[in-house]
């Protein structure tokens, strides 16, 4: 995990964790919470809305 970063829009109240990566799809886990995943499914990108 040390290669996420944290960052937060207070505009849309969104916090996101991040990897630099090209998403190629997302997955709802649950409302308000979406896992992004690379061309491979590894994990790329988490947001919590």
């Amino acid at each position: 995990m040390d290669d996420f970063k944290v960052f937060y829009d207070d505009e849309e109240d969104i916090l996101y964790l991040a990897k630099e990566g090209e998403e190629a799809e997302v997955v709802e886990l649950s409302p308000g919470v979406n896992m992004e995943l690379d061309g491979n499914g590894n994990l790329i990108g988490v947001e919590l809305f």
